[in-house]
């Protein structure tokens, strides 16, 4: 390739931009030469060292394009028969320069992000850190109301009883002690300690429960044969007890609802 000769301050076409720039993009010889044009009129170089056929970087075409000129003295040329041959030299030591400056920073970063994951975690001297395991294993220790409600009936805590209470909530365990207190009203418990102990264990609720739950299931009963012949069409559970919604507009107690309208007649 024939590299032609300026001096500084001449004008040059930007033809000189695709002389200067143009190597084998596969194996960056350039060692080249004119292979024809392509039907778009670009110009197709042909790679003497590879063999590989290319068109100029589409970049450099849109400066042709444009018609710009340049001087020898824009295009960092010096004004010498070598001043294209030094141009190429020096944009190929940066080059290698910003190639060596990248790979550099990219094994910094993977040596940070490395050490990093290495680090050590630190608490705090004075964190405490406790298990999932010993969280869910049960109260640390039984509440006042607990304790007080033993006192009343008389019930003295030993290691198996409070390891029972500590397994359970306090809900199940106050459950327990009131349905140990209607039993002691009605029978001779002679055991109560290891009856508490069972009725934890097996979370027992007092019979005024029980009977509250009986009314519930009694009431879905009748809610169910109440709707289908029309005498009802909601309901809702207030803090004075089931009401019903009738097909008058009228919010009624269930219990009223349930004399007037008894299971055994719907």
């Amino acid at each position: 390739m024939t590299i032609p000769q300026f001096k500084d301050g001449e004008r040059v076409q930007t033809q000189v931009i695709e002389i200067l720039t143009t190597s084998c993009p596969k194996c960056a010889s350039e060692n080249l030469r004119k292979a024809g044009l392509k039907k778009s009129g670009k110009q197709r170089y042909y790679c003497n060292k590879c063999q590989y056929k290319f068109v100029i970087n589409p970049d450099f075409e849109i400066i042709k394009k444009s018609g710009d000129v340049w001087t020898a003295t824009e295009l960092g040329l010096q004004a010498s028969p070598q001043g294209a041959d030094d141009l190429a030299q020096r944009l190929k030591v940066e080059n290698t320069q910003l190639k060596s400056e990248n790979a550099e920073l990219k094994q910094q970063l993977e040596a940070s992000r490395i050490s990093q994951t290495k680090l050590p975690v630190t608490l705090p001297e004075n964190l405490k850190v406790t298990s999932l395991d010993k969280k869910s294993a049960g109260r640390s220790d039984i509440s006042d109301n607990v304790k007080q409600q033993l006192d009343l009936i008389g019930i003295k805590l030993n290691a198996t009883l409070t390891k029972t209470i500590k397994s359970a909530s306090e809900e199940t365990v106050l459950n327990a002690i009131e349905a140990l207190k209607e039993a002691m009203a009605s029978s001779n418990i002679e055991k109560p300690g290891a009856w508490l102990k069972k009725a934890i264990e097996e979370g027992w609720i007092p019979n005024e429960e029980i009977g509250q739950q009986s009314e519930l299931d009694v009431f879905k009963e009748w809610y169910t044969l109440a709707y289908k012949k029309k005498l009802v069409v909601a309901s809702q559970n207030t803090k004075n007890g089931i009401i019903v919604y009738t097909h008058d507009e009228r919010w009624i107690p269930f219990s009223e609802m349930l004399v007037k309208y008894p299971l055994s007649t719907l």
